[in-house]
Parts: C-alpha cells; structure tokens; sequence
C-alpha cells in the first residue's frame, strides 16, 4: 500500500513538471512571435527550446527558464533570441540585432550573462 502511494506521488510531481513545462513553452513561443510581429522580425522554425534552469532568489526562492528562439530580419540571416520565465513571470527579452544586443527589460530581470 506504501509503495503503491508512493508511486501515485511520484507519478503525479512528473505530471505536474511536465504540465509546468509546456505552458511555459508555449507562453514563450507566443511572446516570442508577439515580439517578431511587433519589430517587423521573421520567425524561423516556429519552436523555442529551453536553454537552462536555476533556482533564483526573487521574493523567495524560484525558477527561472531560458529559452531560445531563431529569426530573421532581412530573410537570409539566422540570428538568436532569448526570453527568461522566473517563476510564469517573463523578465526579459534579449535578441541578436544586426547592430548588437537588443535588451528589453519587463520586469526588472538581471541582465543575462
């Protein structure tokens, strides 16, 4: 019976993680095209892949994901993008310009290192 529960826990914290990590993929892919939209930037492969996860101190203590998008901004070029979630919250937004580092600040978020 300790087993049997033991494993319905175990089974339900890897379903919650994996819940947890699809809405953030998926709140970072519809951010990351809003953000291509507004800059009048092409989306190229239409996915975001996650790039590292740690434990930040931020009113206690949470996660915080980074995620990396590809996109274009003349159509031949292939440049980089990343948006960091600390906690469902995004913080920034960093993206590879032609002219250098794009760096948008939404809440307050340490700059990325």
């Amino acid at each position: 019976m300790g087993q049997a529960l033991l494993m319905l826990a175990a089974l339900g914290l890897a379903l919650g993680a994996w819940s947890w990590s699809v809405v953030g993929r998926e709140r970072v892919l519809a951010v990351s095209r809003e953000v291509c939209s507004d800059l009048k930037l092409q989306r190229l492969d239409d996915s975001v892949a996650l790039r590292g996860i740690r434990l930040v101190r931020a009113n206690g203590l949470t996660f915080e994901r980074r995620y990396e998008f590809e996109f274009s901004t003349d159509g031949a070029d292939r440049r980089r993008g990343m948006v960091a979630l600390r906690g469902q919250f995004f913080t920034w937004i960093e993206l590879e310009m032609p002219n250098g580092p794009l760096y948008i600040d939404i809440a307050g978020g340490s700059r990325p290192s």
